[in-house]
């Protein structure tokens, strides 16, 4: 069984709205100004999960800075979700610096089955890690309730990309080092972050995170699976698409390429199996 933990859906009407989005969510502007960007629906997902032989999908959401913008997205996510129980899990958006609406809506959502909390975009969503007042009540909330929360991931080098944004390692380490008792997860291999797992201390650090693949050929080369399994373990590592941004088949190939089987287990089923509550590989 495969899971894909990072996938993106949005409503239909977004598409057809975009103009309007642009100039009410700076996330929105910044991840979908460009008219090539890519908005897919529920139906667009299944159809690529069936061809791909993914079993099951999580949808995270973006970093919205307009809460009517998160709630409309965040009940497609959910509506996703209960029309295919088996095979979508949702994760939501709030923006931390919204207060008291964060965490009705965090209520609101995870009521209504919701996996987890994000993907946060600090850049976007004007959140300073880790000492962020509103963070804080967020995370003190995913503590209580067991459920994960994911953030956006940016690396200090490199090229640039919509959305990038500069939530790089130091600044993951540090909410990481604070808020040692969340499940974490970073995506896009967390700007980096798993490199410093040869240091004790952070590998130390790492015990409750996880990093995904989302978008990973646009960043490294096929060889950064086994990169990030010698640093910080194979448990520490999720597969993430980052669909429809990305087609699911050419990281699939990749780490058919390049990972050995009890690799591709850890990354294709058991870790996300562990997160989700569902049964592992035997």
């Amino acid at each position: 069984m495969v899971i894909d933990f990072h996938t993106h859906l949005l409503p239909p009407h977004f598409q057809s709205n975009k103009h309007n989005l642009t100039k009410l969510d700076l996330t929105f502007a910044e991840m979908f100004s460009n008219k090539n960007s890519k908005i897919a629906n529920l139906e667009d997902l299944i159809l690529s999960m069936d061809s791909n032989g993914i079993e099951i999908s999580v949808v995270v959401n973006y970093g919205w800075t307009e809460l009517s913008v998160a709630q409309t997205s965040n009940d497609y996510l959910l509506e996703a979700s209960s029309k295919y129980p088996d095979r979508i899990r949702s994760f939501i958006s709030i923006n931390p610096l919204w207060g008291d609406d964060a965490i009705r809506e965090i209520e609101r959502c995870v009521s209504s089955g919701a996996s987890g909390i994000g993907e946060l975009h600090p850049s976007s969503q004007s959140v300073e890690l880790p000492d962020e007042p509103g963070l804080n009540h967020v995370m003190q909330y995913a503590e209580a309730l067991r459920i994960p929360v994911m953030f956006h991931s940016s690396e200090p080098v490199g090229h640039g990309y919509p959305g990038k944004g500069t939530t790089t390692p130091a600044k993951l380490f540090s909410l990481i080092k604070k808020w040692n008792q969340v499940e974490i997860i970073c995506s896009h291999w967390g700007g980096g972050l798993p490199f410093y797992g040869h240091m004790p201390e952070v590998k130390t650090a790492l015990s409750n995170v996880y990093f995904d693949s989302a978008a990973s050929p646009f960043l490294y080369d096929k060889y950064v699976y086994q990169t990030v399994a010698n640093s910080v373990g194979s448990k520490h590592m999720l597969f993430g698409s980052d669909f429809p941004l990305l087609s699911p088949k050419l990281l699939l190939d990749q780490i058919s390429e390049t990972c050995n089987s009890e690799l591709s287990a850890d990354l294709l089923h058991n870790n996300a199996s562990r997160i989700l509550g569902l049964e592992p590989l035997s």
